[in-house]
């Protein structure tokens, strides 16, 4: 069988009965991840005229804009949801990619038209992660070198998993929905020059994947060598990407081995990369007692990939989302997590942040890149004004399986991000609900957002 078809048939044989249920309690997590980051990416500036351009569209209301109180095309509404969850997003680390930010507003847009139960979401939501990991194995890191924005390369074919599975097809069905899924898959790292340009091109793999199931659902066909090539043309979409790949890891352990556990949410803002950083550098802080008015000077040393995506001058708040010396720096002087909303340009210009970032260097070190991408390395020195030198070292950002952060830190980080927009009892709902989604309607959740 084929690539494409060993995943569909993953796909569409797989009930919320084969999930274990550590695997159904991930799923509700990051669905719950996903919707708080949300939240925030609505107030960030630029969700209000997309909410407005979507509008004007018109068209069936199939699903709802969370927030908006108003349904629209289930396409456009993976869109909007999507763009607005990547800020804060999930990372898997061994794909470089953000499953939830593209997955999950499309299993809950498409779950919305096909009125489906909790139980049904959270197959597809686990499904979604699945393909979309999968693929992002065979292609990362390789890709991520050649200059592309993974995500947006594999996003597709788990926003096209997670639809298919919502509308109830058939392996060959989902076969002909993951292949046409792979025509949409693109986007580069030029840019991330404009946090705009990354958000879209989330929300529109998000928005791909429904688009690609509803063509199949419509009997358009697709390759079913698509991803190894060969039926048509010797090279398909991995090799034409990357040249050489391993198959291996996208059929290994199919159906046993659950990748959504390897997707790790955010306890920062920004880049992922900048979490190690932060993080070791907060550890070190809090275990020697370390005030930020004594530091001196501090060292960072990452992983050519960060080092490479790393942005040393801070201008506007769209360089913060990629500077570990800003997200190091604001960290010290909140003592706490760098949510979202601390990436502003008022923020970037705060006289106290600003000091703090001259103290602040960063090199690649070539011996990380040997552990690169099975761990996300940092280490760091801190120098103080009385002489001392601390050293750390941090394998694992917080939230890696390596490295998890309780459930209620997750609610925590809920509640910072929802509550402006839905208040405190509505909120307590939201996360109630989805607690108990195994055992309520997609419905239900919807009308809480």
């Amino acid at each position: 069988m084929s690539l494409v078809g060993e995943l569909a048939s993953l796909v569409a044989e797989t009930s919320f009965g084969d999930l274990p249920g550590h695997i159904v309690e991930a799923a509700k997590m990051h669905i719950l991840d996903t919707i708080g980051g949300s939240y925030w990416g609505r107030h960030e500036g630029n969700s209000g005229r997309l909410v407005d351009l979507v509008s004007s569209f018109g068209g069936s209301p199939e699903a709802t804009l969370w927030g908006e109180g108003r349904k629209v095309p289930a396409i456009w509404t993976a869109f909007v949801n999507g763009y607005s969850s990547f800020y804060i997003s999930d990372t898997d680390r061994f794909c470089g990619s953000h499953a939830g930010a593209v997955v999950v507003p499309a299993a809950l847009a498409a779950g919305e038209l096909a009125g489906v139960n909790g139980k049904d979401l959270i197959t597809a939501v686990v499904l979604g992660y699945e393909v979309f990991s999968r693929v992002g194995l065979a292609l990362f890191p390789a890709i991520s070198r050649k200059g592309f924005h993974a995500t947006g390369v594999i996003g597709p074919l788990g926003s096209a998993a997670a639809a298919s599975k919502l509308l109830g097809f058939d392996r060959q069905m989902t076969t002909d929905a993951l292949s046409i899924a792979t025509l949409s898959g693109m986007g580069l790292g030029e840019a991330f020059r404009y946090l705009d340009a990354v958000s879209l091109n989330i929300g529109r793999v998000s928005q791909a994947g429904i688009m690609a199931a509803l063509l199949a659902q419509k009997g358009y066909k697709g390759s079913d060598t698509i991803l190894e090539g060969g039926s048509f043309i010797p090279d398909g979409f991995l090799s034409a990407l990357v040249g050489t790949y391993d198959g291996h890891v996208i059929t290994g352990g199919l159906g046993r081995e659950w990748k959504i556990v390897n997707s790790a949410p955010k306890i920062h803002g920004g880049c992922r990369h900048l979490a190690a950083p932060t993080d070791v550098i907060m550890a070190m802080v809090v275990e020697n007692r370390i005030r930020p008015e004594d530091i001196e000077k501090i060292r960072i040393r990452q992983y050519s990939e960060a080092f490479r995506l790393d942005r040393p001058t801070v201008i506007v708040r769209d360089d913060a989302f990629w500077s570990s010396r800003f997200t190091v720096s604001v960290a010290l002087l909140s003592g706490g997590p760098v949510y979202p909303s601390m990436f502003t340009d008022e923020m970037v210009n705060n006289e106290a942040v600003r000091k703090m970032m001259a103290r602040v260097t960063v090199e690649a070190d070539p011996a990380l890149d040997r552990e690169f991408p099975d761990k996300w390395p940092a280490e760091a020195e801190i120098v103080t004004g009385d002489g001392m030198v601390y050293h750390g070292r941090i394998d694992y950002p917080r939230g890696e399986p390596e490295n998890e952060v309780p459930v209620r830190e997750l609610i925590g980080k809920l509640r910072a991000l929802a509550m402006p927009d839905l208040g405190s009892e509505r909120t307590t709902r939201l996360i109630d609900a989805i607690h108990r989604l195994d055992a309520i309607g997609v419905d239900e959740l919807a009308s809480i957002l």
